[in-house]
């Protein structure tokens, strides 16, 4: 992976809540023919890197996926549920987790879905979606001015709450209550804007938060409905939920952590369109390869689009983008707790993990994955 990338992840990883997470390899038994004696070399190893991440003080658990084509390299997890003293359960590749931030690109796909129905138009001004009592605390003089697209691509001037202080501690005092997206936004307009927007570009959930608004004006649906309908049962995604809208009794979280705190004690509305899913690697996997193919999308333009970056922190209208070594390009997507969705779709690559902890640089684990699938 190039270094660029890393600098990105780290400078997300510093702006960001991420937790710990722990592992215990269960890889996969498939055989192949070809390559055979390499795939189990690959298999081998990254068993051997999830078990020694998962046994790292400060990391609950870890489960990581890696899909080449059809094949898949390697399934597995290490460590337990949580840090709980009475909670000797191990974790397995299948478990549950929160997506995080991860979550924002089936917020991005919805909306330009949306766009491509002609349901609403990345150019047009989010105030001619949304009331201008929500708009105007947060964009001032520059309410007619901030565009869908901007949302998208991080480039409408919003300052990132994701390590806002004030917000963090009243998420952690009121962590049983059910959280508003006005009352989270509320935060947003409190630091006020970073730059006018479309001249400058920064991560921010906020800007996803308004997303999940404007699909529910454009659609007069909930949000978490049009979601599963655009994204999630296209793909049978049956093993993700929109957390705040509550999941089958039978599905368990594992915990993730800031430090030592659990972040699974704070009620899940605290993400919403930014980034607010249940889900397994396996379905991640499936998205992740459905968006290299752009099969989600009616027309070439709109995929070409979504890919394109948009600003100098290498975004475009959801992922995360840059070129791997033969200047191909990949497209990724961190998120708080140490949740990746990588994606090298020329060399039909897809990586995704979650390490459950804020506090210990993924980037690093990723970046021990790519060597060990890249060797040959």
């Amino acid at each position: 992976m190039k270094s660029v990338v890393m600098k990105k992840l780290s400078g997300f990883l510093l702006s960001s809540l991420l937790l710990v997470i722990s592992a215990c390899s269960d890889a996969s038994d498939e055989a192949e023919p070809v390559g055979h004696s390499m795939l189990e070399q690959q298999r081998s190893e990254l068993g051997e890197l999830v078990t020694a991440w998962a046994d790292r003080s400060e990391v609950p658990s870890v489960l990581l996926r890696v899909q080449r084509a059809d094949v898949t390299v390697f399934d597995g997890a290490s460590g337990f549920w949580s840090f709980a003293d009475d909670d000797d359960r191990p974790v397995s590749a299948n478990a549950y987790f929160r997506s995080a931030s991860v979550g924002k690109l089936f917020t991005a796909v919805t909306v330009l879905k949306l766009a491509e129905k002609g349901k609403l138009s990345l150019d047009a001004p989010v105030g001619y979606y949304l009331d201008s009592k929500l708009i105007y605390p947060l964009f001032g003089d520059y309410s007619d001015m901030v565009t869908i697209g901007q949302l998208l691509s991080h480039t409408s001037g919003l300052a990132n709450i994701d390590n806002d202080p004030a917000k963090n501690s009243w998420m952690m005092q009121n962590s049983e209550k059910e959280k508003q997206p006005q009352e989270l936004l509320s935060f947003a307009a409190e630091l006020g804007l970073k730059y006018e927007p479309g001249k400058g570009q920064e991560y921010t959930s906020a800007g996803y938060i308004l997303l999940g608004l404007v699909i529910e004006a454009v659609t007069e649906q909930a949000y978490h409905r049009v979601v599963r309908e655009q994204v999630l049962a296209p793909l049978n995604l049956e093993n993700t939920f929109e957390q705040a809208q509550g999941w089958p009794t039978e599905v368990e979280l594992i915990h993730s952590y800031a430090g030592d705190y659990d972040m699974n004690q704070i009620h899940p509305s605290m993400e919403f369109a930014d980034g607010g899913f249940v889900t397994t690697t396996a379905d991640l996997t499936r998205f992740g390869i459905a968006l290299a193919e752009g099969s989600f999308f009616e027309r070439p333009q709109t995929y070409t689009a979504m890919m394109t970056t948009q600003g100098s922190e290498g975004i475009g209208f959801g992922p995360f983008i840059d070129e791997n070594s033969s200047g191909e390009l990949i497209f990724y997507h961190p998120g708080h707790w140490g949740v990746m969705l990588y994606v090298d779709p020329a060399q039909q690559l897809t990586i995704v993990f979650s390490v459950n902890q804020s506090e210990t640089d993924y980037a690093a684990f990723l970046e021990q994955v790519l060597k060990i699938v890249s060797a040959e």
